[in-house]
């Protein structure tokens, strides 16, 4: 096991997907990059809100950018 930073995006309330990073910085790019961008489906306006966290992976089963 070693230690990760994912990253977990939700679009409006509901998880929109998740990546794993080797690093915190990387992580922080996109998180910043992402949040608070706005997403129109059908009539609806829905806003991306994501966030970092330190995580266990096992590398030979998670892909890790």
């Amino acid at each position: 096991m070693s230690p990760a930073f994912l990253l977990m995006c939700y679009l409006g309330g509901v998880p929109a997907g998740t990546l794993h990073f080797q690093n915190v910085k990387d992580c922080s790019y996109f998180r910043s990059s992402l949040t608070d961008q706005y997403v129109v489906i059908g009539e609806d306006k829905k806003r991306y809100s994501c966030f970092c966290k330190v995580v266990n992976v096992d590398k030979n089963k998670i892909r890790i950018w």
